[in-house]
Parts: structure tokens; C-alpha cells; sequence
């Protein structure tokens, strides 16, 4: 789905720390209920460092999450209706 959404200009943000990793590779996840699951801390901070700026070295998962969280939180804000 997200491909044919995107082809159309359509912006896909995941609210779900696990698939948001993963859709910011080229890899598949790894199953529906679990898509990072075969993915390292440091695999994450090496994702999250290329797309959303956090510290490489940093693996700490409180430190990844809230990340995540705020780098999503501006999107909830200006597309919460009215």
C-alpha cells in the first residue's frame, strides 16, 4: 500500500516505533506483528541517524523512542482536525 500511496504524493507516517524503523529502509519487515524484530539497537541508530539526525552512537531504546516521538509529533499537531 505505502508504495502506491506515495506514487501519488500521498505522505505515510508511522505511528509504531517498529515499523517506523523499518519503513525508512529498503528491508522488509520481518513479520506484520513484529517488523523490526530481526533489527539491532544499533541498526535502529544507524536508521534514525540518517533519517531523523539522532546520535549514531546513542542505543539507548528510551533514547530511540522519545526520538521517534518527537519527530512524529509535529506531524499530529498540524493534521489534528478542527
Amino acid at each position: 500500500m505505502r508504495p502506491y500511496l506515495e506514487k501519488r504524493g500521498i505522505e505515510i507516517i508511522e505511528t509504531d516505533l517498529a515499523s517506523g524503523s523499518s519503513s525508512w529502509t529498503t528491508s522488509r519487515p520481518a513479520t506484520s506483528w513484529c517488523p523490526a524484530v530481526h533489527k539491532l539497537r544499533s541498526d535502529v541508530a544507524a536508521v534514525f541517524a540518517r533519517t531523523i539526525g539522532t546520535d549514531p552512537k546513542n542505543h539507548d531504546v528510551p533514547y530511540l523512542a522519545e526520538s521517534q516521538r518527537q519527530h512524529t509529533r509535529p506531524y499530529y499537531l498540524k493534521r489534528r482536525p478542527a
